[in-house]
């Protein structure tokens, strides 16, 4: 492989954010794209029958074509920061509550996988927001 493609390789896919969405606004977006996107803050660490880091779901806006993330309830500090699932069966958990049919997790931090609700996947090696 020659240098160019290897860059080609490790480029990251990026990926136009807007402002977070409540838990609402999130689902609202599923319903209208059916396209989420699930990226690893920390990476996954083996426990007592579980896997624990950090992840953040995205839910595509079909209006703007651009990608929420899913925030906190409450506002902490003035600032409504990005939920943080803990656990790799809270992120399954959460996947199957908005209604999709099955959950692939990233397991290494800034990598990703995007989904789709007819069960289309694609893992995505480094992410990068716009």
């Amino acid at each position: 492989m020659s240098f160019a493609g290897l860059r080609q390789f490790r480029a990251a896919r990026m990926y136009r954010l807007e402002s977070g969405a409540s838990e609402a606004g999130f689902r609202e977006y599923l319903i209208g794209s059916g396209r989420l996107l699930i990226l690893c803050t920390e990476d996954a660490v083996p426990t007592r029958g579980n896997f624990q880091g950090g992840w953040q779901f995205y839910a595509l806006n079909p209006r703007t074509g651009k990608w929420a993330v899913l925030n906190l309830f409450r506002p902490r500090r003035g600032v409504t920061p990005p939920r943080v699932v803990k656990t790799v069966n809270g992120a399954c958990s959460f996947m199957k509550d908005v209604g999709f049919p099955a959950g692939i997790i990233p397991f290494g931090v800034g990598s990703g996988v995007e989904t789709s609700k007819s069960g289309d996947m694609r893992f995505i090696g480094s992410v990068a927001f716009d």
